[in-house]
């Protein structure tokens, strides 16, 4: 039973047919012209017996005679082991030889005409042959029956059907052989993915034709977006148990604590901790979303940027203040659409201002923090800066590597910059951290990409608590 999903079943269907159907083709066309070859043969066969027979015409007394004897009859009447029957009738009509039965033609030819008759019930292949002669024109009649060139041509008939179904035969072997060599290399690409282990994720080294380059070029991209996914996965789950495992150990043996010497004004330190394991499930959650791009397709939408910068300030400004910092708003665009995330931006200027308040505090009293909103060649690029005292150059690059702090006596994960870094690639930049003159440290999303062409207007808000 022939299996239609199949790609060899197909191919092998396919090609029998054709075969077949040329094969009959080529057939019928050379029994055609074989049939019709034949026909001549035998026409110009009995025109030359005619010739011959008016060869042995002359005239003597005034009469036309003939100069035949009975061995030239017996051959003329023998000729491809088929019967030749004839006759001659002189110019005024009297028969000279053969067989006064067999007919003459209805219309006249010249010098020959061909056509059918029967005698003695035989159907007959009949050639009418005027000749001149100086009493007169004679009419020579050859007929041979159509046994002998039918049987000529069934007989041929046969060895072309023979020699067609040989050939036919020893294609399609030919073209099963040719089938399967040609999909030897989808076999043995079927054989090594086969033979790979579940971990085994890493590009496909076959060699292939190029009409299935393109599928191993697709199989390897699948393999490298699962071996990014189980990489991603594997992180998460790394950096999840590592990092709440130092807060639950704090928190239960605190609660132990308490329960002991009833200090129950302590447990503050339990909702603190409650806290930041609450902000680390976010910065978690945040970071996976960042790394897989393909969850937050969806997500995204087009949105001012000059919009979206402003109210952020707006929003998180209470924070900055409970800090003793002020935060400012600094751009010359009136309006810039963008398509984002929002929510994992948002998440990438909280880890910057949230760096800002830890590690960029001014020494010399308050200090402020700037959000800025630049353009140019059509990007956009937003930074934060702090008045802190920088960061040592050799330090800059180790900064966006997980789970890195500098400063270990503050509190954090080590996963803000990773996040800021995953999200400004997804929005189609890239993450710069240099220091700031005169001071500070200033991290940039540049290379933001412009969904309309941004109108320029000078604005400045500065957020600072009231007195």
């Amino acid at each position: 039973m022939i299996n239609f999903h199949s790609l060899s079943q197909r191919l092998y269907l396919a090609i029998t047919s054709a075969l077949i159907i040329f094969t009959g083709l080529i057939f019928f066309i050379s029994t055609w012209v074989l049939k019709d070859k034949t026909e001549r043969l035998y026409d110009n066969m009995m025109i030359a017996v005619s010739k011959n027979l008016d060869d042995k015409l002359y005239v003597k007394d005034d009469k036309l005679k003939i100069d035949m004897d009975y061995f030239s009859i017996d051959t003329l009447s023998d000729t491809h082991s088929e019967k030749i029957f004839y006759r001659i009738v002189a110019p005024n009509g009297d028969l000279l030889a053969g067989f006064d039965g067999l007919s003459l033609a209805d219309k006249k030819g010249y010098p020959t005409v061909f056509y059918h008759t029967i005698y003695a019930g035989t159907e007959l292949r009949a050639v009418q042959y005027t000749s001149k002669t100086p009493l007169g024109d004679a009419l020579i009649v050859v007929a041979e029956s159509n046994q002998g060139r039918h049987t000529t041509i069934s007989g041929l008939r046969k060895q072309i059907a023979f020699a067609a179904v040989l050939i036919c035969i020893g294609t399609l072997i030919l073209v099963a052989f040719i089938v399967q060599k040609g999909l030897h290399p989808l076999s043995r690409l079927q054989k090594e993915i086969r033979m790979r282990s579940e971990a085994n994720l890493d590009p496909i080294e076959t060699d292939v034709p190029p009409e299935v380059e393109a599928l191993v070029r697709s199989l390897n991209n699948l393999m490298a977006r699962l071996q990014r996914s189980i990489k991603i996965s594997h992180n998460f789950n790394s950096d999840l148990s590592h990092q709440l495992r130092t807060p639950l150990a704090e928190m239960k043996m605190q609660l132990a604590m308490y329960r002991r010497d009833f200090q129950i004004e302590k447990l503050n330190d339990v909702d603190r901790n409650i806290t930041l394991m609450t902000r680390l499930t976010e910065q978690m959650l945040h970071y996976v979303k960042a790394q897989n791009s393909t969850v937050s397709n969806k997500y995204w939408s087009c949105l001012d940027l000059v919009e979206f910068c402003r109210n952020f300030c707006e929003k998180y400004a209470p924070m900055v203040f409970s800090q003793g910092q002020a935060i400012a708003f600094e751009t010359k665009i009136e309006s810039a659409v963008c398509r984002i995330d929002e929510a994992l931006l948002e998440s990438a200027l909280l880890n910057l201002i949230e760096n800002a308040l830890k590690y960029g505090k001014s020494h010399q009293g308050e200090g402020e923090i700037v959000l800025k909103l630049t353009s140019g060649n059509d990007s956009l690029s937003l930074s934060v800066t702090d008045q802190g005292s920088g960061v040592c150059d050799q330090d800059l690059e180790s900064m966006l590597e997980r789970k890195v702090r500098l400063d270990r006596s503050k509190q954090g994960f080590g996963l803000g910059l990773a996040i800021v870094k995953q999200v400004a690639e997804m929005h189609g930049g890239q993450l710069v951290i240099t220091n700031a003159s005169p001071r500070g440290l200033c991290i940039t999303l540049s290379g933001l990409k412009i969904n309309q062409a941004p109108s320029t207007k000078p604005f400045e808000c500065r957020l600072v608590q009231a007195e």
